[in-house]
């Protein structure tokens, strides 16, 4: 039983580096909000747009060949990732100023950087020129030009996501070392940054609440169970390893964490020890009065199995009414829930008491020797 139990857990653990956080920041993808976006990507534009602002220094210009060719090589930077789409900036509006005023485009980028200081007067008159570039007068009468690389990328999900923006900041902050004698700076901005910062927000979350519920349950268990070492130990496994195993369960069945679900692992941890608290304080009992461990399982489950078993299918069944919600990521939660619940119930009844046995018949001696009488006396099977 043992054996058994901890194989079903390890295999559902193994789903733990698989989880991924939900880039569609729980609406799923079936979602009015998921839909949209997916057809704006293939029919019209790319929907995630990236921004990279540039700030000129003091006594430089936007138009300048240091700053221009700044900005071309920020747009090189994206042109090699294959989610790009479009890119624009300054660059585009001077090529379109430049066929406006001399009837064609410019022939290289030294052309168009040659004839930026002459262009940049008939850029300043475009509509589009306050996306791309703004200019802020100081007390000092100095100005500061700040440009503005704007790119349309394709949607990433949680595993491509990471990697793509760690890219992109090593190699905009190559950039900046480079041109930072000068007084450069570049900013990465836009919805880039801020879904990243939102999946490492989830994870955060998750992290930390686990952790601290965690800590919580364990503290718990050793005040009451401090004189039980085997019993101790048993317990937090019984309450930590199905948790795991459910998140585990997460990454096999794709089922990303979003804001409903990421505090689920936490929430079940404190709700499943209230069980493991009842069964581990009636077994402890029994011990203390003297009974072997087969007969103290056989009094603790007797007693208090039955209310065990009807408090978790209460709390399932309470959980499950969230499946009928319309939000995807609170159906999940409740779904997750309700599951989660069952799998601590299972581990009180079957991981924990073959726990007990087998680590009573080790201490016996009776599991080294091999003999039967010798796993009687300690209790064990």
């Amino acid at each position: 039983m043992l054996a058994g139990s901890l194989l079903v857990l390890a295999v559902l653990l193994l789903g733990l580096p698989r989880l991924q956080y939900a880039s569609d920041v729980g609406f799923g993808e079936g979602s009015y909000l998921f839909r949209s976006l997916s057809f704006i990507e293939s029919n019209l534009r790319r929907p995630m747009t990236t921004e990279v602002a540039i700030s000129i220094p003091k006594g430089r210009f936007i138009h300048d060949r240091e700053s221009l060719e700044l900005i071309h090589r920020v747009e090189q930077v994206f042109e090699e990732e294959p989610t790009t789409g479009e890119i624009w900036s300054i660059l585009d509006l001077l090529s379109e100023a430049h066929r406006a005023d001399r009837g064609h485009p410019p022939a290289s980028f030294e052309d168009l950087v040659d004839s930026a200081s002459r262009e940049i007067g008939l850029v300043a008159a475009l509509e589009q020129a306050p996306a791309f570039w703004s200019v802020t007068v100081e007390p000092d009468d100095a100005e500061l030009h700040r440009a503005r690389v704007s790119v349309d990328r394709g949607w990433l999900d949680d595993r491509s996501q990471a990697p793509y923006v760690a890219r992109v900041l090593r190699k905009l902050a190559d950039l900046e070392a480079e041109y930072a004698a000068a007084g450069y700076r570049i900013d990465l901005e836009g919805g880039l940054p801020l879904a990243n910062e939102f999946v490492e927000r989830l994870r955060d979350t998750q992290r930390t609440s686990f952790l601290v519920a965690f800590l919580i349950v364990s503290l718990t268990l050793l005040l009451l169970l401090r004189r039980d070492a085997p019993l101790l130990g048993w317990s937090i496994a019984a309450n930590v390893l199905p948790v795991l195993a459910l998140i585990g369960l997460m990454g096999w069945l794709g089922i990303g964490v979003d804001p409903a679900n990421t505090m689920v692992g936490a929430i079940l941890l404190v709700i499943a020890v209230d069980d493991t608290i009842h069964v581990a304080l009636r077994y402890g009992r029994e011990r203390t009065s003297g009974a072997d461990v087969r007969v103290a399982l056989h009094r603790t489950y007797a007693s208090v199995g039955g209310a065990v078993v009807v408090s978790t299918i209460c709390l399932a069944v309470g959980f499950s009414v969230l499946v009928a919600s319309e939000w995807p990521g609170l159906r999940s939660f409740g779904m997750l829930a309700s599951l989660g619940v069952v799998l601590a119930l299972l581990a009180d009844l079957l991981l924990l008491p073959a726990g007990l046995m087998v680590t009573a018949g080790w201490r016996s001696g009776a599991w080294r020797s091999g003999s039967e009488g010798a796993v009687r006396r300690g209790g064990g099977p």
